[in-house]
């Protein structure tokens, strides 16, 4: 890997750590929705990180990483415009997932979700926190997108 792409898991473990500090330090607890997204920022940082190691497989964990971000974008945009309007207390494709994953038993300290989303929609300086990991989302898009043009036209 590049040292251009490094800004992709150091933005995305700053993201987590950010998260957690809300969390366990500003009792902000999250929905099942926000952890979601917390899922898919660790999968772009380890994926890098996979990358890193086998560095032959450099193109093809860019496209897992653009991959992971999109999801990570549809995940934000669902939660934003659906999930956090939602009152409802029917569980979730969010929850299940993490239910039949077992990741919130095995990591709840960053996993569990303890919150329903429209009582965890909560903002920073005015914006909701599923904006600020959809812009999140967006920017390791593009900027993983922007990598692989760049690495293609070099070809």
């Amino acid at each position: 890997m590049t040292k251009q792409t490094f800004f992709i898991p150091i933005f995305s473990l700053c993201v987590i750590l950010i998260a957690l500090l809300h969390q366990h330090y500003f009792g902000m607890e999250p929905c099942a929705w926000c952890v979601f997204q917390r899922f898919f920022f660790s999968l772009i940082f380890f994926t890098y990180f996979i990358g890193f190691i086998f560095n032959k497989l450099q193109r093809q964990v860019i496209y897992f990483i653009s991959f992971f971000s999109l999801l990570g974008i549809i995940t934000a945009i669902y939660q934003t415009f659906v999930a956090n309007y939602s009152e409802s207390c029917s569980i979730s494709f969010a929850e299940t997932f993490m239910s039949f994953t077992q990741l919130n038993k095995m990591f709840p300290f960053i996993f569990e979700s303890y919150a329903l989303c429209a009582d965890a929609n909560i903002s920073l300086i005015g914006i909701p926190y599923s904006v600020w990991g959809l812009l999140s989302f967006c920017l390791i898009f593009v900027f993983s997108i922007h990598h692989l043009y760049k690495t293609h036209s070099n070809h």
